[in-house]
């Protein structure tokens, strides 16, 4: 008898067919349709593998420790999955963006499992004690880490933001490098408030800061706090509230704003997910998901404006 094998380009095992010697049987050798038919049952076999997975980690989103625990397990078995982490406020999970991007990534063939851990309000000093925050951090080794700090206190003046905020920042960053020393962490930049700071947040340090009492302001603020930051813990910062404002300028035309002047109304937290899907992936976002919310032309809008900034520079989001 004798055995002839089909090497695939997979991480199946080869396929073999077994043949009675030439006394019996002539041999008969693989032609193109036995290719074909094996590499689509080789595909199949990979799809439903990874809905079963799929289906395992969704049964379990009630049980939040268990989620990570089925990755951790399985990971030599599973195929390559881009696992990122959420760590933020209502700016983070408001229509979803880490759900959007999922979507975006997927679009592009990427597969991606994320998590969330925010709450409303939160700031990185809130997350920085949280015990449900600290122990998803340590159940997973992520690739990525968004770490998204309570829009105000981006904005707050250079004087205070050691206290504020660098001391937490600096708590989350080292858990997350302790967990994992490869872990890439973002900077999540949010937009400005639509008529500044003094809108949501009554502060003295607001009052005394006229500059950041309008939008225009207060995004300059973000924006330079945000690379500030950057530099000082060396990670990387996804200039989503930049994208806002240079969309807002060349579509004044568009509202991105909810009612409460503060969150993005659903196109808004796309042009957001489309500047963070960027900034994990470094792929343009062009031609990607687009949720059924989303009008499909601001939609294409938002993502050619993206690339055209983050991949080409026009214009530069770090000086805009």
């Amino acid at each position: 008898m004798k055995r002839t094998c089909l090497e695939l380009n997979t991480d199946e095992q080869n396929i073999c067919e077994f043949h009675l010697d030439d006394n019996s049987f002539n041999e008969r050798p693989f032609d193109q349709k036995d290719i074909q038919h094996v590499k689509i049952s080789v595909k199949m076999k990979n799809l439903i593998y990874t809905l079963i997975v799929c289906m395992a980690l969704l049964s379990c989103e009630t049980q939040s420790p268990s989620i990570p625990s089925i990755l951790k397990e399985n990971s030599r078995q599973l195929p390559e999955i881009t696992k990122i982490l959420f760590i933020g406020n209502s700016h983070t999970n408001r229509n979803d963006i880490p759900g959007t991007i999922q979507m975006m990534a997927t679009s592009a063939g990427d597969s991606t499992y994320s998590h969330n851990e925010t709450q409303p309000g939160y700031t990185l000093a809130n997350h920085s004690v949280r015990e449900a925050t600290l122990k998803t951090i340590d159940s997973l080794e992520w690739d990525f880490v968004i770490l998204q700090e309570q829009g105000g206190t981006q904005a707050i003046p250079g004087f205070m933001i050691d206290t504020a905020v660098y001391k937490y920042a600096d708590i989350l960053i080292d858990a997350i490098k302790r967990n994992n020393s490869h872990t890439k962490i973002i900077l999540y930049m949010t937009h400005a408030y639509e008529e500044g700071v003094l809108s949501f947040n009554d502060t003295t340090w607001a009052k005394n800061e006229p500059l950041v009492s309008t939008y225009r302001g207060m995004q300059d603020r973000i924006r330079e706090n945000n690379i500030a930051m950057a530099e000082w813990f060396n990670v990387e910062v996804s200039p989503a509230g930049v994208m806002w404002k240079i969309f807002a300028d060349s579509y004044p035309e568009v509202n991105l704003f909810n009612s409460d002047e503060i969150h993005p109304l659903p196109n808004g937290s796309y042009l957001l997910a489309c500047a963070i899907y960027s900034s994990i992936y470094t792929k343009s976002p062009v031609g990607k998901f687009i949720p059924a919310n989303v009008n499909k032309e601001e939609g294409v809008a938002m993502q050619n404006l993206v690339y055209q900034s983050l991949f080409k520079g026009k214009p530069d989001w770090k000086t805009y």
